[in-house]
């Protein structure tokens, strides 16, 4: 699969199967591209091992490549699929750092200090990787029993929230992540992507699952405020039936307080205002259309949506609001003059490579008949079971705290 990423400093990374590149807002130009087949591993990591469980791993479900932006653009840092993290000094684009992972990587953030890369992986722990230290291994956060699917900072780093297959999302403090704050449960069904709407007075999070709903939280309390649900009731042939739909990607737009939800295997891409002055208002905006399921959805800095998608013809769509701000509306672009950057990024010679390679989440959802749910429920404590060997026999949460006070 191929996404973007946006710095806040006008650079654009654009994240492929087998290489990267970055390239400059301001007049389209690339300013570096990699081979990831050059970086090699670091193998006297002690973290290094044999991993059989990645092999079975259906690369499908989305946790390929994935990188991200420090605050202030200074610095990148991408986790590959060969369960490497690397650091990247966008000055010089210098590699400062090659680091090893215990499993695949499914989420990574940087601290807004810079201090720290923060990563989540497919077993469900959380580490983090000095930036200062660059030849120091990663230290363990905290860790849930399933595979975390997307990760969140609040305002100020003050919490770390965690979004998990088995349907909760936790609220942890951070960096002393042996207190948890809060739960946010509702969602049946694996929480596939968060997000987090941020004022100066409030922060909303935003939860998009396998159930086919949004959900927007009071994060702080565990409490949910509205909740949005995609799937709908159908008639076809004189039978009701359940059109499933399954979230695959929520994106959070700073400027103008919009979210857009992106679902598995289709086109139409849903969009929502949220404003809370005093009570939460969600406000559904006209929906926009790709012209295939797009790879990726991301906002820019200047509030522009852009769609990153399998098609030879039109690899990438932006769209650009119009309107007031509780009634906006998303318009395609048709002229780019003003976005350099745009033929640069729809390079499909570069793209090609990720065709068939889209996110099938659907293989993750929870099975609904006793026979199915028995064999999930069965696995689950496997996993739990193999979690408390590998932490020395301790919970999770008990070992949290004890590698914490060390």
């Amino acid at each position: 699969m191929a996404s973007l990423v946006f710095s806040n400093n006008s650079l654009l990374a654009l994240i492929s199967c087998s290489k990267f590149r970055i390239l400059d807002c301001n007049d389209g130009s690339c300013k570096f591209s990699c081979e990831l087949s050059s970086i090699k591993p670091n193998t006297d990591s002690k973290t290094t091992k044999p991993d059989t469980s990645d092999a079975k791993q259906d690369p499908a479900l989305g946790h390929g490549n994935i990188g991200c932006f420090s605050s202030s653009g200074r610095y990148f840092s991408l986790c590959m699929t060969n369960k490497t993290v690397t650091l990247w000094e966008t000055d010089t684009w210098k590699c400062l750092s090659t680091r090893s992972l215990e499993k695949k990587a499914t989420a990574i953030l940087f601290t807004k200090d810079e201090n720290y890369i923060v990563v989540a992986d497919k077993t469900g722990d959380v580490y983090k990787f000095s930036t200062n230290d660059v030849h120091s291994e990663g230290i363990l956060l905290l860790g849930h029993i399933s595979m975390i699917m997307d990760m969140a900072f609040s305002n100020a780093d003050k919490f770390i929230i965690t979004a998990e297959r088995d349907e909760k999302i936790k609220v942890t403090h951070f960096p002393n992540c042996h207190n948890i704050e809060a739960y946010c449960l509702g969602h049946t069904d694996f929480v596939s992507s968060i997000g987090v709407i941020k004022s100066e007075d409030d922060e909303i999070l935003v939860s998009g699952s396998g159930d086919g709903c949004v959900m927007f939280w009071d994060f702080k309390s565990g409490k949910r405020l509205h909740t949005e649900c995609l799937n709908e009731q159908k008639e076809e042939e004189g039978k009701e039936i359940q059109d499933d739909k399954v979230i695959v990607s929520v994106s959070c737009c700073p400027k103008n307080n919009v979210v857009c939800v992106m679902t598995e295997s289709s086109c139409l891409l849903h969009l929502y205002h949220v404003s809370n002055d005093n009570n939460l208002k969600v406000t559904k905006l006209p929906t926009v259309t790709t012209s295939v399921p797009p790879w990726n959805i991301t906002f820019d800095s200047n509030g522009l949506l852009w769609c990153l998608q399998p098609m030879k013809s039109e690899p990438l769509m932006v769209f650009h609001p119009e309107g007031a701000v509780q009634h906006i509306k998303y318009v395609k672009l048709e002229q780019f003059e003003d976005l350099p950057v745009y033929s640069t990024a729809s390079d499909w010679t570069y793209l090609e490579e990720c065709v068939g390679k889209e996110k099938q989440l659907s293989a993750l959802r929870r099975k609904k008949d006793m026979d199915n749910l028995k064999e999930y429920l069965t696995k689950k404590e496997e996993r739990i079971r193999q979690k408390k060997a590998r932490l020395g026999g301790l919970d999770v949460e008990e070992c949290d705290a004890k590698r914490i006070k060390e």
